[in-house]
């Protein structure tokens, strides 16, 4: 698929689907809940990695590390989801080279339900900070949403 909004609408978005409901369940996060969200999110974060990749091809970037900079000039927090997502693809990927963990969190009124067991993530550390996977994912699909729908209008091509 070399259309990056077939790649979305057709690959990404069920993925996301698939991870987000599964993610925002009301049942006790035991060990089955653990193993099917975070394969979910893995492929979630693979796809979205890809994502990003297959855009910087589009519009003309040497990499999607360099686009996502771009992003990140005009929509920090996003671009902060972004780059997230590819650090953890490509550790998925390659050599695991993360300090990963897993811990579970309170509901916030971003998640649906806002009441009920708590949520799984995964975090992993850099620069000294904990960067969270679960909402990184959720936040980079958003970008993607956004872009294409017209509303990131600041990123631009490459020229």
């Amino acid at each position: 698929m070399d259309d990056t909004l077939g790649f979305f609408r057709e690959i990404v978005d069920p993925n996301f689907n698939d991870f987000y409901w599964d993610f925002q369940s009301d049942e006790v996060c035991d060990r089955g809940k653990l193993t099917r969200v975070f394969r979910k999110m893995v492929n979630l974060s693979l796809t979205l990695n890809h994502q990003a990749d297959k855009v910087a091809h589009k519009l003309n970037y040497p990499s999607a590390n360099v686009l996502i900079g771009e992003i990140s000039r005009h929509y920090p927090a996003e671009g902060a989801a972004l780059n997230a997502v590819r650090a953890f693809s490509n550790d998925v990927k390659h050599r695991a080279k993360l300090n990963s963990n897993f811990t579970t969190r309170k509901r916030n009124e971003l998640d649906q339900p806002t009441v009920g067991e708590d949520l799984p993530e995964w975090y992993y550390t850099y620069n000294g900070q904990k960067v969270a996977v679960c909402d990184s994912s959720i936040d980079a699909y958003l970008f993607w949403g956004k872009w294409f729908a017209g509303e990131r209008k600041e990123l631009k091509e490459n020229t």
